[in-house]
């Protein structure tokens, strides 16, 4: 017992180095994992993208609404002065809310359209 592990000890360490080229036995297939791992860092830096696309857009309505109140406080403010009569007054701002009811009900629409398309490709 003793004299066939040394005998096996001495073949392995007198054996020359050789490539895997003549056997399979021991390659290891990554390329499907390795091809996963690119496609989700793809993934998942296109959804960090598609966040911060987001949240400078939410930035700009922000400031956007600012602006836009600004300028309704001076339309009205000259409307005053020049003296529109309140009839013109109240259309005006019942044109607003429609706008924004219209604007709202788009957005609903479209959020639903969105998750509609969603539940079709999973």
């Amino acid at each position: 017992m003793r004299a066939q592990e040394e005998q096996e000890r001495e073949a392995l360490l007198s054996r020359s180095f050789t490539t895997n080229d003549h056997g399979d036995t021991t390659s290891i297939y990554i390329d499907p994992a390795l091809q996963h791992h690119t496609k989700m860092s793809g993934a998942h830096s296109r959804m960090d993208e598609l966040l911060e696309t987001g949240s400078n857009l939410l930035s700009n309505l922000r400031d956007q609404s600012g602006t836009l109140k600004g300028v309704h406080r001076k339309i009205l403010d000259m409307a005053n002065t020049l003296g529109l009569t309140g009839t013109v007054m109240r259309l005006i701002e019942r044109r607003s809310a429609q706008d924004w009811i219209i604007m709202v009900v788009g957005m609903v629409v479209t959020c639903i359209i969105m998750y509609l398309v969603w539940r079709y490709f999973t």
